[in-house]
């Protein structure tokens, strides 16, 4: 329920995608706490909501709804981590860039609470 719904007559999922982080991810919490050069890490938050409430060192804060324009700054050299606050924006982000070609992407979902500790 993110206000898409009344826009849809139907959906076809065909990309290959998980809601959970997997956890190979959460083996590597200390490496994106303390270098950021594992993972390409999105923020997917508005820039306000970023800039009040930082999120893991080296994270691109790219709003959810400016990703599809700013697709060419995500590198591809990494695997990437997207996440938001609470989950939403964040599956809607992952999807997006699977959609784009990237790939492995993780959605850190709700379990970026964890990797914020």
């Amino acid at each position: 329920a993110i206000g898409y719904e009344a826009n849809l007559r139907g959906v076809f999922v065909g990309l290959a995608y998980s809601e959970e982080v997997g956890p190979e991810l959460f083996s590597q919490v200390e490496s994106l706490r303390n270098d950021g050069q594992s993972y390409t890490i999105i923020d997917v938050r508005g820039q306000d909501e970023a800039a009040s409430r930082p999120s893991i060192r080296g994270a691109l804060n790219i709003p959810l709804d400016e990703l599809r324009e700013r697709l060419a700054e995500v590198p591809r050299t990494r695997p990437i981590i997207v996440h938001c606050a609470g989950g939403y924006r964040s599956a809607i982000g992952s999807s997006l860039l699977l959609g784009a070609g990237f790939s492995p992407v993780y959605d850190a979902g709700e379990a970026i609470q964890r990797l914020l500790g």
